[in-house]
């Protein structure tokens, strides 16, 4: 089987699964969306709401980045996103950690940004409605729900 050749590539790269593999690659693509979630360890970030989404737009605009979804809550900021390179990728995400950083505090950040490619359809759909789910739990329109494994759960999603 001539596959065997190239090594499994998994879509899924950061949060607790970097823990200890900080020099693999992370696997993007330009074709299809990426989840983003980026990991606080203070719950700041709901409160500057309209500072971290006006921060995201701006450097979405100068990077080249399309944002098609997102959720802001106390202490992690849900995105799905579209990436025009790998290279903008990392201005933009450099950009905005940083930004977020000087503003709501130093050592915000508990975790590497947590990526996922997510393929167009089903798993499309299933992240847009996990991301929307966050939103209206914040809001108080739907209870709150534990997650077991969030991991697992975009794993089985494809």
């Amino acid at each position: 089987n001539q596959t065997s050749f190239f090594k499994n590539q998994t879509l899924f790269h950061g949060g607790e699964l970097a823990l200890g593999k900080r020099k693999e690659a992370r696997t993007l693509c330009s074709k299809r969306t990426i989840h983003l979630i980026l990991k606080s360890n203070k719950p700041v970030l709901r409160a500057n709401k309209d500072k971290v989404e006006k921060a995201t737009r701006t450097y979405a605009k100068r990077f080249s980045i399309k944002i098609y979804q997102e959720s802001v809550q106390r202490d992690h900021y849900h995105l799905l996103i579209r990436i025009s390179s790998r290279q903008s990728y990392g201005k933009f995400i450099r950009a905005l950690t940083s930004y977020l950083a000087r503003h709501l505090g130093r050592g915000i950040w508990k975790l590497r940004p947590f990526t996922r490619v997510v393929h167009w359809g089903r798993s499309y759909k299933i992240v847009k409605d996990y991301i929307e789910m966050n939103e209206r739990e914040i809001l108080g329109l739907q209870p709150y729900r534990k997650r077991k494994d969030l991991y697992a759960r975009f794993k089985a999603a494809g």
